[in-house]
Formats: C-alpha cells, structure tokens, sequence
C-alpha cells in the first residue's frame, strides 16, 4: 500500500539555478524505497521525481553522453520557440499515442524485431526490458537476433518507422504477450527530443565520436 498526499500552494521549484512554475497541486509520497541502496536503489540522497506535470508544455531535449536535460519553451502549435534540432542530425521521428486508464499519461509506439511487430512503452526512467511468449523467444534466439553482451542481451534488428536502431535488454522476461520498454537501453546511444503536444520521440545523432555511456 503507498499512500499518496496532495500538496496546494507549495511555491517555487528551483532547479539548475531557475525557478520553474508548479502547477495547482504537487504529490507526496512515502519514496524511501528508492534510496535503499542495498535493495537496488537509485540513490541515497533521492528527494523526489520531476515528471509530466512540469513538463508536458516544454520541448525537452535528453543527451545522457552529456548528461543534460534541456526544455526549451514552445509556441502555441507546439513548436520550440528557438529551433535546436539539425535536421542532418535526426535519425528517426517516433511517433507515439497515450495509453488507457491509469496509463494515459504513458507514450507508446510500435517497433519490429526481425518481423516480429511489439508495443513498446517509452520510458526514460526505466533501464528496459523485452517480454517474449515463448515462441517469440525461440524464433528470435533462433534467428540471432537475441545475444548475450555485456549489458544483458543485445538486439539485433530492432527497427522504428522502419529505421534500423540501436539498443539492448537488460532482461528478457517471460510473458503471454509480446511487449518491450524501451528507456535507458535505447537512449543511452541517442540524443532524444519530447514533444508531448505533438506526440514524439525524435532520435538524434549524438554529439562527437565518443562512445555511448555503460550499462
């Protein structure tokens, strides 16, 4: 059971140096768990989660080779104000549609895996995962597709939009239904530009030769 407390006129957050508007109410919650470092936690000094609510207005800009975040203001059709996408550089646009019931506010697209079609969650704040029935696991182990590597399972023929893309899987679960989170094993490779007026995931080039960050 967590019990979820609502918060009205809390103030100001301040982050990187700028204050940033809060909308009417602000949640609580007992979140300890993420800061029991022993059982898999995030980190010690957690104070909490900024999500959807502060964000869902601006475009935001992730590039974990440079760990930034960056949200750029948009105009009333959705569009940053400032343009800062290259066009050369864009890989792939994601287009992605909203879930049902308490998950309306998740981003989901659809990918192919070596002619296998899956519904993938896109999560930033997850590592990933790919959930395979059975003969789903068989066909793409037999294909190849699926191998061992040093971040669990490499992926071989992942595609949106048709675009090839790179990215792995920690873990490869059990499951009736073929389905796959795509967060920090797909974006790691990648600079990603949200846009959640406009409903997309663009993959970026990343900046310079470097390589992408560990596991």
């Amino acid at each position: 059971r967590q019990e979820v407390f609502r918060h009205s006129n809390v103030g100001g957050i301040i982050v990187a140096g700028r204050e940033l508007p809060v909308q009417d109410v602000v949640r609580s919650s007992d979140f300890s768990y993420v800061t029991d470092m022993a059982n898999g936690g995030l980190r010690p000094d957690i104070l909490g989660f900024i999500g959807l609510p502060l964000l869902a207005e601006h475009e935001i800009t992730l590039d974990y080779q440079q760990r930034r975040m960056s949200l750029h203001r948009l105009d009333r059709d959705g569009r940053a104000l400032i343009a800062h996408v290259d066009p050369r550089d864009v890989v792939v646009v994601m287009p992605f549609r909203r879930g049902e019931g308490p998950q309306q506010h998740l981003p989901f697209t659809d990918v192919d895996i070596a002619g296998l079609r899956f519904e993938a969650l896109l999560d930033n704040g997850t590592l990933g995962d790919l959930a395979l029935t059975p003969e789903a696991a068989d066909a793409l182990r037999a294909a190849g597709t699926l191998r061992p590597d040093a971040c669990g399972q490499s992926l071989q023929g992942l595609r949106v939009q048709g675009v090839a893309v790179n990215a792995g899987t920690p873990v490869v679960r059990d499951s009736t239904t073929n389905s796959m989170r795509l967060g920090y094993n797909l974006l790691r490779h990648y600079r990603s530009v949200w846009n959640y007026r406009h409903g997309t995931v663009t993959l970026l080039r990343p900046k310079g030769p470097s390589a992408p960050p560990a596991c």
